[in-house]
């Protein structure tokens, strides 16, 4: 049991992994969805679904950082500011278009209804 417990803290605290562990199961799930849902996965949707994902991770990290930094101080130094802030919006706006990419993946799509000639 110690041994995956020290597996999971290594790979949230190695940026490389833990990016790469959230392309596999997001990047997974959205194409099994999409080869379900429509036969197919478009590419620019897809890769503009995993370049979210990074700018994501890269944003936790990023706040992360500069969070870390800020503890330790007593005044702040603009990058250690302007870094938090960056990571922090960052990290919305790419959650933002993750959850748009899932969103229109599974939207319903209806047929324009006919109107009637009286």
């Amino acid at each position: 049991m110690t041994a995956i417990k020290d597996a999971l803290i290594f790979s949230v605290s190695n940026e490389g992994i833990f990016t790469l562990l959230c392309v596999l199961l997001l990047g997974g799930t959205y194409w099994l969805c999409a080869i379900f849902k429509k036969g197919t996965c478009k590419l620019d949707t897809f890769a503009f679904l995993l370049l979210s994902i990074v700018g994501a991770v890269a944003g936790i990290f990023i706040f992360g950082g500069a969070f870390k930094k800020a503890i330790g101080l007593s005044s702040l130094p603009q990058d250690v500011i302007w870094g938090g802030i960056t990571g922090f919006v960052l990290t919305l706006y790419s959650i933002e278009q993750i959850m748009r990419s899932f969103r229109e993946l599974f939207a319903q799509q209806f047929e324009p209804r006919a109107e009637k000639n009286d």
